[in-house]
């Protein structure tokens, strides 16, 4: 929606310059402006009340892609311990 509310908006300045319509350019900079404040709002509120979850191994978690496919699912399938990774070694280890 935000592309496709972009690529709108720029046809829309493009028209607003060649008509010389004041107007309709600061409609489309405010219904920018105001799109914008939105999506960070709801990106940071989203964010913010969102809870950490660990999965246990094969536990499937399911989440929206970016076509709102919600039926997507994710999981841990392995995990492997390692005390390199690249050319760095550490006292402990890396979970993989």
């Amino acid at each position: 929606m935000t592309i496709g509310g972009l690529i709108v908006a720029f046809i829309l300045l493009v028209i607003s310059i060649f008509t010389m319509k004041a107007w309709l350019r600061e409609f489309v900079f405010g219904a920018i402006a105001t799109w914008f404040v939105f999506y960070t709002i709801l990106l940071f509120g989203t964010s913010l009340l969102s809870k950490e979850k660990t999965l246990a191994l094969n536990e499937p978690e399911e989440f929206c892609g970016f076509f709102i496919d919600c039926h997507m699912h994710k999981a841990v399938i392995n995990v492997r311990k390692t005390k390199t990774l690249g050319n760095e070694t550490v006292y402990s280890e890396f979970t993989l």
